[in-house]
């Protein structure tokens, strides 16, 4: 249907006609008896369509491709406007001392002008964006500027009284005539991407307005009737327009979401998969026909009460546990396999999907369940597919080569773990990814193995297309034609970085906590051996200065073994943590006192802030002075000699903040991110100049965690480090002292 023929349709429509025609009799009603009310009624309208259009189109705009009813809905809200001044100057209504019938005239006259341009342009706006803010703004300048024109008498004479209209009104009727006949123009032969319906409606609104204006070049006093029928036809523009912009807000939204809706539920009705919408306890909410026949229980059977738990086998229990609490956390069900339970007792194998919903505040989930029978009989797929399902593991990075190594297929895991996307790796062999890491012998044997058809297996350290590398643990298994000769190469691999990168980091733990201890031991085995020898009998300083380097020296090793022993308790779960309301203000000054002297040793002053007054926590005392301990060592190793290291005690959002704050060298932005992992410091060199394992803030870590607290660090290079404690504070109420008892 073209343009010309909706537009008949559309104007025939009783249900467009019906609500104009009930106003328009009631307007002529009231016109019989009081122009006045007959005026100002029809006024009304027009201003309250133009509002609500406006209204309805900016809460909309966001929604919309083109601005062609944006651009309308602006313009008609400042038109309305011009509309309502018009009403108020009438020297009739009595608003304003001052008003006379030329000022409502003018104010008439520079709407309809207003209107007639706005129907000219809007056609060409329908293809371009525009800011809504600005586009109402610059209507609004318009406006006020034509209102300007009138009170300040710059704007022609449109009203004599005594004499009637002006030439400048009544031919600007005729101007306005011609606009609108040309703004009809446009709009119909415009090629954008206006809607139908919307062009109709608004064509018909400009014939309207066009015979309006006729009549009104008629009119000669207040109440004639051409002034009336210029107001009826007016009202019926007006409708017209606001009827273009129902039918795109309300109307075919609503439609569109009707019919998208019987869609979807044609789409779960007639799919052939198994499809079940659920409460988070399991119950069904829906299920579609595929489903109920998968089963053997009726729709209306599995919908009164029955819940997936009701269809799983005993032995399915644990994994379906599992299932529905990874889908609480991740929101979406990954594929898996189970079996239901039929109505008859038997068993259906199935392969489960889906996902988490929300709607109106509730949570479902939305799964699909295929029947998975054939495949698991091994009728539903070809030897191939067969194939392809054992290679393709969504678990494994999987490739296969031709016998000459040429990539013939990569899967996901394979693309993400190599950097390459697919389209780079297919047709290249697979040396691209080697790295320097293997020997050739290594390679010669691996070919050497497959090629006689038989499986190899091991590590293999491959290079990404971004420099970096990755240590896989391959199987990679030949695949025999019928000759018996390899065709194709599978190889199934894992991602052992990880665990490699993990072996380093404790072979350099090894390396450093060997060093730990020959270090200490080799000066208590020296002192000790002075001390034996007996040539410090005759010298007390010297005596006391190696025993004291036998004391020292001893302490470290302690320190060193009780890390290793307390990494390997709270790794276990077999650490016992004594928890108690404790006054952690008082704690915080009873560490900085017991590890003055440690301080002391490296010329580092420890200073505390906001202890004076007494905060809660419920914590294991001796626990928390490790981790001060800990801290406060740290923050003196890295601190500059004659340095300063403040501790802080503050409260932030329910939360007690202790603070530990060096100003030594600060950590490298490289090293921020591991500096909690076990065995690793920010620097290696550290292990050396400083000491220590990489254990301690490990540990420190690991406690505050089990007291539901928080720990972090800020750092600037040069500058210093802060790390910090967040524990959870215990209201007043809820403090309850140990009581003291005599020993």
């Amino acid at each position: 249907m073209n343009t010309r023929e909706r537009l008949i349709v559309t104007i025939f429509i009783s249900q467009l006609w019906l609500t104009p025609a009930i106003l328009a009799l009631l307007l002529i009603v009231i016109a019989q008896s009081d122009f006045l009310s007959f005026h100002t009624m029809a006024q009304r309208f027009a201003v309250m369509i133009s509002f609500v259009m406006f209204a309805f189109v900016w809460a909309t705009r966001d929604y919309r491709k083109n601005q062609f009813l944006l651009f309308l809905a602006c313009g008609y809200f400042w038109i309305g406007t011009l509309d309502l001044v018009h009403v108020l100057v009438y020297e009739r209504m009595g608003f304003f001392i001052e008003a006379n019938e030329n000022l409502s005239v003018q104010t008439w006259i520079s709407a309809r002008y207003s209107e007639a341009l706005l129907l000219l342009a809007a056609p060409f706006t329908a293809t371009r964006q525009r800011n809504g803010h600005l586009l109402l703004t610059a209507f609004g300048i318009v406006a006020v500027g034509l209102v300007t024109l009138i009170f300040s008498g710059q704007f022609p004479t449109a009203f004599i009284e005594g004499q009637g209209l002006t030439d400048f009104r009544v031919y600007s009727d005729y101007l306005i005539i011609l606009i609108l006949a040309f703004a009809l123009f446009f709009l119909i032969r415009h090629p954008s991407n206006i809607l139908k319906d919307e062009k109709v409606l608004i064509s018909a609104a400009i014939i309207f307005t066009m015979c309006a204006e006729l009549f009104f070049s008629f009119h000669v006093s207040f109440d004639d009737r051409s002034s009336l029928v210029g107001h009826i036809l007016k009202t019926f523009a007006y409708w017209f327009i606001f009827q273009a912009i129902v039918i795109n807000n309300l109307r075919k939204p609503f439609s569109d979401l009707h019919a998208l809706q019987d869609y979807t539920r044609s789409l779960f009705e007639d799919s052939v998969t198994g499809m079940t919408l659920c409460r988070a306890d399991g119950t069904f909410v829906d299920v579609n026909p595929a489903f109920a026949r998968l089963t053997g229980y009726t729709v209306d059977e599995l919908k009164s009460g029955m819940s997936y738990w009701t269809l799983t086998p005993e032995h399915h229990l644990e994994q379906e546990k599992s299932v529905v609490e990874n889908l609480s956390h991740t929101g979406k069900l990954d594929p898996y396999e189970k079996e239901h339970i039929r109505k008859d007792g038997s068993l259906v194998p199935v392969r489960i999907s889906g996902k988490r919903v929300v709607h109106d505040g509730e949570t479902f989930n939305l799964s699909t369940v295929e029947d998975i029978s054939e495949y698991v009989k091994g009728k539903k797929t070809s030897a191939e597919l067969e194939f392809q399902k054992k290679a393709l593991d969504e678990h494994a990075i999987v490739s296969i080569t031709d016998v000459k190594g040429n990539i013939t297929y990569a899967n996901d895991k394979f693309c993400e773990i190599s950097g390459y996307p697919r389209e780079e790796l297919l047709g290249q062999n697979h040396r691209l990814l080697k790295s320097e890491e293997h020997s050739d012998e290594f390679f010669k044997n691996l070919w050497r193995t497959i090629a006689n058809g038989k499986p190899w297996h091991g590590e293999i350290k491959n290079s990404r297309k971004d420099g970096g590398y990755y240590w896989v643990e391959a199987s990679i298994v030949p695949f025999l034609n019928e000759q018996g000769k390899p065709d194709k190469y599978v190889g199934i691999r894992t991602d052992i970085t990880a665990r490699k990168d993990a072996e380093r980091a404790k072979a350099e733990f090894v390396s450093t906590a060997s060093h730990e201890l020959r270090t200490p031991l080799t000066s208590i085995k020296g002192a000790l051996g002075l001390i034996k020898s007996g040539t410090l009998d005759d010298n007390s300083d010297k005596l006391r200065s190696m025993v004291n380097i036998a004391y020292n020296n001893s302490e470290r090793l302690v320190l060193l073994i009780n890390d290793i022993l307390d990494m390997e308790k709270l790794e276990a779960g077999k650490m016992r943590f004594r928890m108690e309301p404790t006054d952690i203000a008082a704690l915080l000054e009873e560490a900085v006192a017991a590890n003055t002297g440690y301080g002391d040793e490296y010329g580092v002053t420890f200073t505390c802030f906001g202890t004076d007054t007494p905060a809660f926590v419920n914590v294991d005392k001796n626990r928390l002075m490790q981790v001060m301990a800990n801290l406060l060592s740290n923050a003196t190793k890295f601190s500059p000699r004659d340095g300063v290291v403040e501790v802080s005690l503050t409260r932030r959002d329910g939360d007690i903040r202790i603070s530990v704050k060096d100003y030594g060298s600060g950590i490298p932005e490289e090293a921020q991110e591991t500096i909690f992992e076990k065995f690793t410091q920010a620097d290696s060199s550290d292990q050396r100049q400083k000491g220590g394992t990489g254990l301690g803030l490990s540990i420190v870590r690991m406690i505050v965690e089990e007291h539901d607290g928080h720990v972090g660090f800020t750092s600037t290079v040069d500058e210093g480090t802060t790390f910090y404690v967040d524990l959870p504070e215990m209201e007043a109420k809820s403090v309850q002292l140990p009581l003291e008892t005599e020993e």
